[in-house]
This record gives structure tokens, C-alpha cells and sequence, in this order.
């Protein structure tokens, strides 16, 4: 899968939901042309696709940093509460709890404070503290390993605030959280998955929470923070987000293979991240306009500037960090050549993958074959996860430059 697909199909399954009243508990005859005779169980059925519906078209909008677009909620005689409970299994009706919290938390801090300016306030540290509290709060049924993972990846969304907040002691604190909370989501999916084969079949809003949680604990391990959390445990959980995206990987050159790549390369580099008096800076966040995951997509540029053609990182101020700014007229070194993306025609059943040792000390750039390192992720994929090429049909494709 080249180019992700979840957006326009998510707008399309959430318009199609609409248009047949789905939004509406009880009145579908309002929005047929049929006369309806629905039995309960029918009704129930709507009701449980309109939160599916809603759960889905949100949260991929969220996991790419796009605006939590309100859409209609019940709003009737009936208690919803009772209507919830009614007609939802017991699981769903707590993940869309988590949901909900989820988004009043991403509305309030974005309305309250300035995540724009590095300076946002000082009631952010205190609002990721009250929603994250709602969240641990709310417990689910049983004792469902799913659910406790959608448990605290909610918080990892909502912890992840920390980092546009002022340098602070609560701020501080709240990165330490976050960075255990990271090391656990990854723990957590794997031991999952060693029982159940769980990431054969996860989703992309899970791989995106795996990349994040990584790149978390990458950021705050390359930050004056690293003396104040345990780094082995961070590297143990960071290199299983690694193995995730290995495993998940379904053909050569997807993007859970380009996220591989992304995150050995990533850890091997020392250098990025460090200003040129030596100050260690990956808590500071550039990219601030993608709500949670601008951690993802501003680690996403400095891999770019670093590994990607040597391209200009357009966040990076002139005097701060290391790394050598890209020019028209500057090949990259010798050491980060790339060879044609063509290359994946040629490998083996499975890919090119890194072979990871269960030493820490051992994950090292010397454990990548060779040939991971000379793949190209901009030829023919020119950015990560753009859906514009997503061709419609024989005749109209969005791509022009096709």
C-alpha cells in the first residue's frame, strides 16, 4: 500500500452514514423513500454503525494531525446514556467513552491554549493532567487486552500535549509520564500480539499510536530529559516498535517497511536532535499544527533533511543544530547514497529486513543489511502517506503529474 486510502474512504463511509440518517436514532423513515418497518434489532444495528462511523472518521482525521471535525450527536427524549448501554456491546461502548474524553480533551486544550506559540499558556500541563485522570478513570468491563490497549494509547494522545508546552517543572514531569507511558504501549503490544498474532491484523490508527510512542521516547532520550528516565527500557520497547512495523509489513517498500527503515535510521543517529554547543534538544517541537502528532511528523523532517536527498529541513533555525543544511548544489556524503527505488524488485520473499539483536547494546546501525540503507523513499512515494493519488477511476485521477 503506496498511498493511504483511510481519508477519502472514511469521508465517504461518514457521508454515505449521514445520508441514510444514521444520525438520527429512530427516524430513519425521514431519509428513505421506502416505507420502513424496522425492527429493534435493525435500529440497533444503526445505531452501532453510527458510532463505529464516528469513532472511525475522527480518529483518522487525528492520527494525521487533521482537526477533530464535530459531526451530529444523539440528541433526543431518550437518555443517551441509557441508549449507549442498550445498544452497544460492552467494548465498543467503552472505547467510544475513551473516544469521547479523547476528543473534549484535543477541543478544550486547543481552544484554551496557543499550541501554535512555543510560550501556549500555562493551564496546558494542567489540562493534559485533568483529561488523563478521566481517562485512567474509566475502566473497562473485562479484562480485554484490546481495550486497555485503546485505554492507553488514548493517554499517549493526550500526554503527547507535554511537548508543546513551556520548559517547566510540570512540563518536565509530564514528558517523564509520557515516556514511561510510551515504553509501556509498546510493551503492551507485544506481548499481545506474541499471544494473539495481533499485529497481522492491527490497524493504521494503532501503527501510527506505535510510531508515536517510539519517536516519544526517541525525542526525550535524545533531551537534557534523558537523565531522568531509564534508557535501556526506552531502547528494549523502542526497538519493538521496530519488530511491529517489520511484521506488519505486507509487501517490499510499503509503509510499514519505510517506517522500519525510518526508525533504525533514526536511532542510529546520533547527531540529530543536538544543537552545536552540544545541548541535546529533542523535546523541542517546530511543527506544532498537527495537534498530537506534530511529534510524529517534526521527527518525520528531521529524518527527511538528514536521510531523504539532503533536503533543507524548513523547522530548523540556521544556528541551532548540527547537521549540515542541503543545497541546490550539495550531494549528500558518500555514506548516505541511495540506490533507485527499483531495488525492491529484486529482493527476497519478506524484504530486506534489519536483524535485531535481544542485546541492547548490539542495536546498532552495524545490524542493518546493507541494502536497507539504499532505498529511496521519495521516488515514487513522494511524501509520507499522501492520499492525493488515489485514482478514481479509469479517467480521473487527482495525481496531474501523472
Amino acid at each position: 500500500m503506496f498511498h493511504d486510502s483511510s481519508h477519502p474512504l472514511a469521508g465517504i463511509a461518514m457521508q454515505l452514514a449521514v445520508q441514510n440518517g444514521l444520525h438520527i436514532f429512530g427516524r430513519e423513515q425521514d431519509y428513505s423513500r421506502q416505507n420502513i418497518n424496522a425492527a429493534d434489532s435493525k435500529v440497533s444495528l444503526r445505531f452501532r454503525l453510527w458510532v463505529h462511523c464516528v469513532i472511525v472518521f475522527q480518529n483518522t482525521n487525528l492520527i494525521k494531525g487533521f482537526p477533530c471535525w464535530s459531526v451530529a450527536e444523539y440528541n433526543n427524549t431518550v437518555d443517551s446514556n441509557l441508549l449507549l448501554e442498550h445498544n452497544l456491546s460492552s467494548s465498543l461502548l467503552y472505547r467510544y467513552k475513551l473516544h469521547k474524553v479523547q476528543t473534549d480533551a484535543i477541543r478544550t486544550i486547543a481552544q484554551s491554549t496557543q499550541l501554535l506559540d512555543p510560550d501556549c499558556g500555562r493551564p496546558l500541563n494542567s489540562l493534559i493532567d485533568i483529561f488523563d485522570t478521566q481517562v485512567r478513570e474509566l475502566v473497562p468491563t473485562a479484562d480485554v487486552g484490546l481495550d486497555v490497549i485503546v485505554q492507553i494509547c488514548t493517554r499517549l494522545a493526550i500526554r503527547a500535549f507535554h511537548f508543546f508546552a513551556a520548559p517547566d517543572t510540570a512540563r518536565t514531569a509530564g514528558l517523564v509520564q509520557l515516556y514511561t507511558l510510551s515504553c509501556n504501549v509498546l510493551d503492551m503490544i507485544h506481548e499481545f500480539d506474541l499471544v494473539n498474532e495481533f499485529i497481522l491484523y492491527s490497524t493504521h490508527w494503532l501503527y501510527m499510536m506505535v510510531l508515536m510512542a517510539a519517536m516519544s521516547i526517541l525525542r526525550i532520550t535524545r533531551s537534557e530529559l534523558r537523565t531522568h528516565v531509564d534508557p535501556e527500557h526506552g531502547e528494549n520497547a523502542y526497538f519493538k516498535a521496530i519488530k511491529f512495523c517489520k511484521k506488519r509489513s505486507a509487501e517490499n517498500n510499503d509503509l510499514d517497511s519505510r517506517g522500519t527503515i525510518i526508525l533504525s535510521q533514526l536511532w542510529a543517529n546520533d547527531g540529530m536532535f543536538r544543537k552545536n554547543d552540544g545541548t541535546m534538544v529533542g523535546d523541542r517541537l517546530r511543527l506544532r499544527s498537527r495537534l498530537f502528532t506534530s511529534v510524529v511528523f517534526d521527527t518525520l523532517w528531521h529524518w527527511r533533511a538528514t536521510f531523504g536527498h539532503w533536503k533543507a529541513n524548513p523547522y530548523k533555525a540556521d544556528d541551532d543544530e548540527t547537521a549540515i543544511q542541503s543545497t541546490a548544489d550539495q550531494p549528500p556524503p558518500v555514506g548516505l547514497s541511495w540506490t533507485p527505488a527499483s531495488l525492491f524488485t529484486n529482493l527476497p520473499p519478506g524484504g530486506l529486513q534489519p536483524d535485531f539483536s535481544a542485546t541492547p547494546s548490539a542495536r546498532n546501525i552495524s545490524t542493518l543489511q546493507p541494502a536497507m540503507l539504499d532505498v529511496d523513499p521519495f521516488d515514487v512515494f513522494p511524501d509520507w502517506e499522501w492520499a492525493a493519488e488515489l485514482p478514481l477511476d479509469d479517467t480521473v485521477d487527482l495525481d496531474s503529474a501523472r
